[in-house]
């Protein structure tokens, strides 16, 4: 359903991932970074955050809805975040030039 079309570091913190939902026809563009949201530190974690874009208003709100909820059975495109989480995911990011 997904196809990662590109991933690129922004800076040490933030890396961009350019995906394409095959089914949907639609492409969007979510974030990972290493900074905690609470305290503003850095950690050797990466997360997903809820920056995405896409040309889609109703298809950004249903990507951040799936981040939101995360793996959890009240997710309704918990599918849909797996496949985010896991086309590129944490080691991905750290791995990442």
């Amino acid at each position: 359903m997904l196809r990662l079309e590109k991933a690129f570091r922004v800076n040490e913190n933030t890396v961009k991932v350019l995906y394409s939902h095959t089914e949907l026809h639609k492409e969007f563009l979510v974030e990972w970074n290493n900074i905690d949201p609470n305290t503003g530190v850095t950690s050797s974690d990466y997360d997903l955050e809820l920056n995405v874009l896409s040309r889609s208003d109703d298809f950004t709100e249903r990507i951040e809805s799936a981040i939101r909820e995360g793996e959890s059975d009240t997710n309704e495109d918990c599918e849909l975040y797996l496949e985010i989480r896991d086309t590129f995911d944490r080691l991905d990011c750290e791995n990442l030039e």
